[in-house]
């Protein structure tokens, strides 16, 4: 019984140290992790250098020499980091200053344009209401001129004020040059009118196709320069408007209100005189 207990007691013993054996595994991995550990946190420099060069050069980047002879990607006191012909990768710092400038220089802009786009706009309705109110004006005095209606035919355009005396039947005798008394009518309301504007004035004559029978005159083309020059002359007899004001073209047969064709009515309108006063 006694050799039994030795036995046990010595196992027990040799026991006992074993945690001695689990202590000494644990520091030595404590070490290595802690060594570990530190190998990581101290940063090669050459690698980076190379990692930041492989990276630089998959991106077309250029890498330049430094002073110990290794590569780097950045020259020290240099302007520019890549080679103009290489895009580059690199963005530069936005300018506050230039962009709220530049931003107030384009609202400026659309300022001035508004301005005078409202600017336009009232010289454009202005210019339309002068129109109206000489338009208005010629009618009633076209009126009261004639007791059978207004013979003259009023057109208000962008440019002006057009009076077309239409029909050579009424306002000149066949074939002649010389007003009647419906056209003279007209013309004194029209002076009426025009006494009070300094607008200038284009006379024009106009008459029908075909040859002239009957007249003084070689052709159309002098016929109708002679229709407007009468005009012309009876406005100037009245002593109140500006010579300077007048023109007189005579158009002959070429720019007529209808097409002369077989069968065609109303080519007599084509027999007219147009007083055309300009808007400015």
């Amino acid at each position: 019984m006694s050799g039994h207990r030795k036995k046990k007691k010595a196992h027990e013993e040799e026991n006992s140290e074993r945690w001695l054996l689990t202590y000494a595994d644990m520091i030595t991995l404590l070490v290595a992790f802690f060594m570990m550990m530190y190998s990581m946190s101290v940063m090669n420099l050459e690698k980076f250098k190379k990692a930041a060069i492989g990276i630089r050069s998959g991106f077309n980047g250029v890498t330049l020499q430094d002073k110990s002879g290794g590569e780097s990607i950045i020259e020290k006191g240099s302007k520019t980091m890549i080679s103009p012909d290489s895009p580059s990768l690199l963005v530069k710092p936005l300018d506050l200053k230039a962009e709220i400038q530049a931003d107030r220089t384009r609202q400026a802009a659309a300022a001035r344009q508004r301005q005078a786009a409202a600017a336009n706009a009232k010289l454009v309705e202005a210019h339309n209401q002068r129109i109206h109110e000489l338009t208005k004006k010629f009618n009633d005095k076209m009126d009261a001129a004639t007791q059978h209606g207004r013979l003259a035919k009023i057109v208000a355009t962008n440019k002006g004020v057009a009076i077309e005396m239409v029909g050579d039947l009424i306002f000149f005798p066949k074939g002649t040059a010389q007003l009647s008394e419906e056209a003279k009518k007209i013309l004194r309301a029209m002076v009426d009118v025009l006494t009070g504007v300094s607008n200038e004035i284009s006379v024009e004559g106009h008459t029908s196709a075909g040859k002239l029978a009957g007249t003084t005159f070689l052709d159309n083309w002098e016929l109708s320069t002679s229709r407007a020059t009468a005009v012309v002359k009876y406005l100037l007899s009245t002593g109140t408007i500006d010579p300077k004001r007048l023109s007189v073209t005579g158009y002959g047969e070429y720019r007529p209100l209808i097409q002369p064709q077989p069968g065609a009515a109303g080519l007599e309108h084509n027999d007219r005189v147009r007083v055309f006063i300009f808007q400015d």
